[in-house]
């Protein structure tokens, strides 16, 4: 019966990822799924990200190696498209670690016909602080998107795909982040719903500082300020956005109300403050930042 399975391809891009790659490779190449290639885009790496996918070609015939020179997650995931051969296409990000039966449940939806996209969610993999935080954060966020077993959201770090839908689709290759958001628009705008299996977790090394954080939010912020400008002209894509809670960030009010927000924040929410100070502040610079590049 296995053998009668479609095949499917795992795509996981990677930049500088020499400190989660090992463990996110052996947890993908030991599937209890049989038919799967694993395609890994190396995106420019200069550290020992390389010397470990190399590792992983002497021990598996299952890693197809790809090198794409132009920095950017759009740029990385759309080379892993290009030459993925499955009937569907899983995506995985180098800082997470699958469960022994991930492959196999993520595709199950689509298999039995009823599903075109389907996605999981994630663990936190760091256990302080600013990664409790952020798991919280995307926790409380996707509960807020959920109807009736489908999401109205879409994280690149755990989802399955039919490959002749997003080898139509593609992704945005000029945005360094923020990718998944551009693709669930247009996704939404085609009337494709993501089934959701809250259920099937992938442990992720979330952002672990303030720092990190801050340049995660900030990259995000100044990718979502080039989405929202493109689509807000097009009829089609006004209602997503009007709707959408990334989309209302820009607003003059949000701005002109942080430092009260802030305050608040510092005074009644005395442990999540820190963490979403920061992550707001920085997406509010990447916006700004957006803005400027532009003049």
């Amino acid at each position: 019966m296995l053998n009668k399975l479609p095949k499917v391809s795992v795509i996981i891009p990677v930049f500088n990822g020499e400190k989660t790659l090992t463990e996110c490779l052996a947890s993908v190449t030991q599937q209890d799924f049989l038919d799967y290639e694993i395609i890994v885009v190396n995106n420019n790496s200069t550290d020992n990200t390389k010397k470990i996918i190399d590792s992983f070609l002497n021990k598996t015939d299952k890693l197809v190696y790809v090198f794409e020179s132009k920095q950017g997650r759009g740029s990385a995931r759309n080379a892993g498209v290009d030459v993925a051969r499955g009937e569907i296409i899983v995506m995985m990000d180098a800082d997470c670690i699958a469960p022994l039966d991930w492959l196999s449940k993520i595709i199950q939806p689509i298999l039995a016909g009823k599903e075109l996209v389907v996605s999981g969610f994630q663990k936190d993999a760091i256990g302080n602080y600013w990664s409790n935080m952020r798991q919280e954060d995307d926790w409380r966020f996707i509960q807020s998107k959920i109807k009736d077993g489908y999401v109205d959201h879409l994280d690149t770090k755990n989802f399955a795909i039919k490959s002749s839908l997003l080898k139509k689709l593609r992704f945005n290759s000029q945005l360094p982040a923020y990718e998944d958001w551009d693709l669930f628009l247009r996704l939404k705008n085609e009337g494709i719903k993501i089934k959701f299996l809250p259920d099937l977790l992938v442990s992720h090394s979330h952002d672990s500082s303030l720092v990190e954080l801050f340049k995660t939010q900030f990259h995000r912020g100044k990718s979502a300020t080039d989405i929202f400008d493109f689509y807000r002209q097009d009829k089609n894509f006004q209602g997503l956005l009007k709707n959408d809670e990334s989309a209302s960030s820009f607003r003059l009010r949000n701005f002109l109300f942080f430092i009260p927000w802030a305050t608040w924040q510092f005074i009644f929410k005395t442990k999540e403050a820190p963490y979403r100070v920061v992550a707001d502040l920085a997406w509010k610079i990447g916006i700004i930042a957006a803005k400027i590049s532009r003049k």
